[in-house]
């Protein structure tokens, strides 16, 4: 079925794709428990069953499901207009990632790749040098070594540097293993 895939992250529209593909989910998975544990009442008479066991234990993969959806409430996307005004200048680089730290999460409109420099563009405001060394701590993690981490919080200075980065030559194969690293670390 189409509505538990997946949506690929780095999509505009991910963030609110998989807001409603886990708040689907998440209302899927309570009620199998809760009719669980209605069949177990109504055939046995009370709730000193099995089935109640079950409905209990089935709650678990539900609440998981339920902070995932929480986390994607809390996460912001890319600004409309922001997100237009990037693809006006260029179609590649990725959309709406959401990073979390020790003690702050890291929202990201837009982050773009190029010879060494990766530019992030933030949904809203942030502590830029601390999502800095949060990122270039797991690239080190990695082993990828060559790779600075910007973030520019303006977005005209960042559709500049995207336009500059566009001219340099693409190195496709660090470009995916730094891009799996996000996925991996990112919501």
């Amino acid at each position: 079925m189409k509505l538990f895939r997946k949506t690929q992250k780095g999509i505009p529209g991910y963030i609110k794709t998989e807001q409603i593909r886990i708040l689907i989910l998440t209302i899927l998975l309570f009620i199998l428990p809760l009719g669980l544990y209605i069949i177990g009442l109504v055939v046995t008479g009370t709730n000193k069953n099995l089935m109640t066991l079950f409905a209990v234990l089935g709650c678990l993969p539900a609440s998981m499901s339920l902070v995932q959806f929480i986390m994607f409430r809390l996460a912001k996307p890319c600004d409309i207009e922001d997100q237009k005004a990037i693809q006006a200048v260029t179609q590649e680089g990725y959309f709406d990632y959401c990073f979390t730290g020790g003690e702050k999460t890291y929202h990201i409109g837009h982050l773009f790749y190029r010879k060494g420099n990766l530019i992030l563009f933030p949904s809203k405001d942030l502590e830029a040098d601390k999502l800095e060394k949060h990122l270039q701590k797991y690239l080190a993690q990695a082993q990828i070594k060559d790779v600075t981490v910007h973030t520019i919080q303006n977005r005209q200075t960042y559709l500049n540097r995207i336009k500059e980065l566009s001219k340099l030559e693409q190195d496709k194969a660090k470009e995916e293993t730094i891009l799996t690293l996000l996925n991996h670390i990112s919501l």
